[in-house]
This record gives structure tokens, sequence and C-alpha cells, in this order.
């Protein structure tokens, strides 16, 4: 530890601070965007199946500094190849910036053919869940509900999220039993999605999943008038309580996800194309997937003289 008497006045280190550091690099000049030209932007296939690709190409040519190109938004350099697999019929748009100026430079479209897919919907998602939840929580987590399936479990399902909360609580015997309370975002996605090729399966995933276990006001007041080292073991008891209610609620949601209600029955011959939680029309949340026919990968489809092509999602 340094003396009072070596230590640097903080005014003083703000100023030996500045001067160690580089200047800031001066705000590159806005330039004419008139100046920057599309050389070509083409997508290819223009057309594509589910489960199949496109590139898409482009080159673009203005002064050397001053401008960003984006591509939807996303910064990209000024002649490239991606390779994109929108889920359906996607616009592609090139853009140029400079300062606050903004020039659209054009777009393509790659079309994706729905036809031969079908369409299932799981309607009144949170009651299903709820449903669910309640049926198999205390057998997942050994923790008991307090109280009746609309007292103690709620679920809200809105756009692509399920929010829900459980009330529950850790029998003891000849203890207190202390309060656990559940609660979480979980959501749905696809295996393969950044892959775009081969078998489609549905799982789930925690946003956050928060647990709470703790004895009452009155609780506590009993357990400090028991042994003294009921405290101790009231603690302890706390610590089981999370570990239960963490450990069965993963489980818990594990086997919801393998459910026949969210996983269905896939038609001979089809993948899972896409997943999607939402509110719904009645607000009481609508589960859709769209199953298509099955595709090979297609190796010889395109040829990149600049190699292997970066995959852009869209």
């Amino acid at each position: 530890m340094k003396n009072i008497k070596d230590l640097i006045p903080v005014q003083q280190l703000l100023m030996q601070i500045d001067d160690d550091m580089p200047p800031n690099p001066p705000t590159p000049p806005s330039i004419d965007l008139d100046k920057v030209k599309l050389i070509r932007f083409i997508s290819r296939p223009e057309s594509i199946d589910p489960f199949e690709a496109s590139q898409i190409t482009w080159e673009v040519e203005g002064p050397p500094t001053g401008w960003v190109l984006k591509l939807n938004g996303q910064t990209v350099d000024r002649s490239k190849t991606v390779q994109v697999e929108p889920k359906i019929t996607s616009e592609y748009q090139l853009t140029a910036h400079s300062g606050n100026n903004r020039k659209n430079l054009g777009s393509v479209t790659v079309n994706v053919n729905l036809q031969q897919c079908l369409i299932e919907q799981v309607e009144y998602l949170e009651f299903r869940i709820q449903r669910l939840l309640y049926n198999w929580g205390r057998e997942m987590t050994g923790l008991r509900f307090r109280g009746s399936i609309n007292d103690s479990v709620n679920v809200v399902a809105t756009w692509q999220n399920i929010s829900f909360s459980m009330k529950m609580e850790y029998v003891i015997n000849n203890f207190s039993n202390p309060y656990v309370n559940i609660t979480g975002d979980f959501n749905f996605g696809l295996t393969g999605d950044n892959i775009g090729f081969g078998d489609q399966s549905i799982f789930g995933y925690f946003k956050n999943l928060e647990i709470d276990a703790d004895f009452t006001t009155w609780q506590w007041i009993e357990i400090s008038l028991l042994t003294p080292i009921a405290a101790v073991i009231a603690a302890q008891h706390l610590d089981t309580a999370r570990e239960m209610a963490r450990e069965g609620t993963n489980a818990l949601f594990d086997r919801i996800v393998n459910s026949s209600l969210i996983q269905g029955t896939t038609p001979a011959g089809m993948d899972v194309h896409y997943t999607e939680v939402s509110a719904g029309n009645n607000g009481l949340g609508l589960f859709t997937k769209r199953y298509c026919p099955r595709k090979q990968r297609k190796t010889d489809i395109f040829s990149s003289p600049e190699g292997i092509p970066t995959t852009f999602h869209h």
C-alpha cells in the first residue's frame, strides 16, 4: 500500500492521463455519395426451395474513404459474395452511407417457394403450457405448489417469448416449509438454423431463470426460537430448495419441449422449416410450425471465385 504522501492528486492524475492518451482521430468529412456507383448486384439463383441457399454478389466503386457500404443495415465489403438462407421471400438492399447522408444503390430479391409446405398451429399455448407445468412440476422438482393451478402457475406467451412463474414450497418434516418462487423467460429454437440443410428439430432455451427461496418473517421468528443451530439448518434447507428448483425446472422444460404438444408429428418426407411463438389472434399464445419437403444438400449449384461464401442471415 502506498503512503498518502506518495499518492497523486486526482486533478493532476487526470491531467497526466489526458497527456498520455493519443488524440482522437478526426472525423472523416462526408463525401458526395453521387460518386459511389453500383457495378453489379445479383442473386443466384433468384428462387430457392426450403432448406436451400442463394448467393448474393455485388461490386461497388467509390472514393477510397469517407463512406461505408451496408447490406440490410450490416456493414459489408465493397465487393463480396455472401450466402443467404431466408425462410421466406426476402429483399436485400445495398446502401451507401457518409455522415448523415444515405444513398440507395439497389436491391435483389430471393424468392422462397413454400407451395408444398404445410403449416401446423397450436392455439391457446398459455393454457396448455400452464397445465403441463402444474401437472409435471411437483414430480420434476420435488417441490409442492402453493395453491391451485391459477393461483400458483402463470404463463404469458408474447412475441418470440414465453414468460412464466411458479409459486412453490419445499416440504420439510418437523420444520417450516420455505417458499420457492421460480420465474423466467423461455423460447423455442430450430437446430440446424445456421446451416439451412439436413434434419431440423425444435429445442428450447431459457433467456433467464430466477430462483428465490426464503422463509416468511414469521417463519424466521419461529426458527429463531428453536435450537441455536436452527438458523444454520434453515440456510442449508434454502440452498437445497434452490438446487431442487433449478435442476427440476430445467428437467421440467426439457420434458415439455420433447412432448407431443411441441414436437408434433413431422409428415413423412418433410422437416421442420420454421418455428415461432406469438401472442396469436386471441392473445393466449400461438405456436406455429412449418413443415417443408426434405431436400438433399446441393454442393455444386454455385461456384464462387472468392472461395467459400460468408453466411448472411435474414
